[in-house]
């Protein structure tokens, strides 16, 4: 299997014992193929400004047959704060709102003997279901209202964390770190 893995440094760290630790993983990981890395390329500009903004420039200048690449980021240090507090304690909210309704069992909602699958036709015993899907067919179960329901708490769980993750990057102090990029075949 093709693994690509990205691992986080701060900017002072000793290369050759980065190098050392990751090749050590590797080793442990495809201890079956006898892999290893052969080195890995430290870019030193440009300083770019988010981890996501890295690992895209890294996409673009990667050169393939597993090149393992390093490029410098700017990550944000969290800074507490009360505004920070509550978007954190919103996220967390809107998160716990989201896992109960995408784990609500649909045939705990209802007082039928049977649930019927709209997707097969299969008729089977509420008792008996464990799941939101159709033990048959795997079709999903649950009515649209549902659904709908469990998109709209994903959606403002999402919104959450953007909000938090924006705050955070907008107000904080801005470390420079290392993006080192593996790749490794298990």
């Amino acid at each position: 299997m093709h693994n690509i893995e990205h691992h986080v440094y701060p900017e002072k760290v000793d290369k050759k014992k980065v190098f050392e630790e990751l090749n050590s993983y590797v080793e442990h990981e495809c201890w079956q193929e006898g892999g290893s890395l052969d080195r890995i390329r430290w870019e030193e500009y440009p300083i770019l400004e988010s981890q996501k903004e890295a690992e895209k420039w890294i996409e673009e200048h990667d050169r393939g047959w597993y090149d393992n690449l390093a490029v410098r980021f700017k990550k944000p240090i969290r800074v507490e704060s009360a505004k920070l507090k509550e978007l954190t304690e919103e996220t967390k909210r809107t998160c716990k709102e989201y896992r109960d309704r995408s784990a609500k069992l649909y045939a705990d909602t209802v007082t039928s003997t049977y649930i019927g699958c709209k997707s097969c036709g299969s008729k089977i015993a509420r008792k008996y279901l464990k799941a939101n899907n159709c033990p048959i067919c795997h079709a999903e179960l649950r009515p649209e209202h549902m659904l709908k329901s469990v998109a709209a708490a994903f959606n403002k769980y999402s919104r959450a964390i953007k909000a938090e993750n924006d705050y955070v990057n907008k107000h904080s102090k801005k470390e420079i770190c290392w993006l080192v990029k593996i790749e490794y075949h298990t």
